[in-house]
């Protein structure tokens, strides 16, 4: 198998991006004065526009923070391929740059249908910012998995040295550790096509098409990581039961590589 291409076994990914348009429908909201204010003095459009411009900005910079904070977690990933890390943060920098130029643009507008029109921008944006978070979060839990599964595959290789040298019947013995190294193989399949249904995807810039064909893939990628992570637990159980036939059978003293079973296995 190909390294795979980008990135815990955690599968709350992406409820919390998509809680944000909720947050977002408020920014368009209360974005024009009302009839009294509009025939009121400049003193009050002057007002209007001020705290229209502080809101926008405070929404800017919680998105630029939070994509840095994204742009870091993709350089921390271990089994990305830097390629793949190099594509992600370049979408992000291009996003962090075009807030920054909004944030510009906003800041200067004198022309009180210019600033409605920039502020709903923000909303609009943030398809970007949504389709991002959850492709990152994907990519971090097949990363996960994948070193998981370098673990509980060395683990493999010392207990089947141990099967090996076992004297007498190893029939069940050598059918479980089958049963693992299919499981390791099993889950490394998942998160790569995981990887490949998400790393592909483009922001769908208000086009209905796209943003279905958005969710679908993530809804997808999401599926497999779940059965990724069963069937991560299910290898957990055949390294535990793989153990336990091993002293059984003398052919592993009591407690010996107990501790790296466990701590190699996932414990959620």
């Amino acid at each position: 198998m190909k390294k795979i291409s980008l990135a815990v076994v955690s599968l709350a990914l992406v409820a919390t991006p998509f809680l944000a348009y909720a947050r977002d429908g408020a920014i368009a909201q209360g974005t024009s004065p009302s009839a009294t204010e509009r025939t009121d003095t400049g003193v009050t459009r002057a007002n209007f526009e001020a705290k229209a411009k502080e809101r926008a900005f405070e929404e800017i910079d919680r998105r630029i923070k939070r994509l840095t904070e994204v742009s870091t977690r993709i350089g921390e990933m271990k089994k990305v391929s830097p390629a793949d890390k190099k594509t992600l943060q370049d979408t992000i920098a291009a996003q962090i740059t075009a807030l920054t130029a909004l944030r510009a643009k906003i800041e200067a507008t004198t022309d009180l249908d210019t600033l409605k029109a920039d502020i709903k921008s923000i909303r609009e944006s943030y398809r970007i910012y949504a389709l991002l978070l959850p492709q990152i979060h994907i990519i971090a839990a097949a990363d996960r998995a994948v070193t998981i599964v370098g673990e509980m595959s060395a683990l493999e290789a010392r207990l089947a040295l141990r099967i090996a040298s076992t004297t007498g019947d190893t029939t069940a013995l050598v059918a479980a550790d089958t049963a693992l190294k299919a499981k390791l193989v099993s889950v490394q399949t998942l998160v790569q096509d995981a990887v490949n249904l998400v790393i592909v995807l483009q922001p769908d810039n208000g086009d209905q098409a796209v943003a279905k064909s958005n969710r679908t893939a993530l809804q997808n990628a999401q599926a497999k990581i779940r059965e990724a992570s069963k069937t991560l637990k299910a290898a957990r159980e055949d390294i535990r039961t793989i153990l336990k036939m091993l002293v059984g059978n003398s052919g592993l003293r009591k407690g010996e590589d107990t501790r790296g079973a466990s701590s190699t296995a996932p414990n959620n």
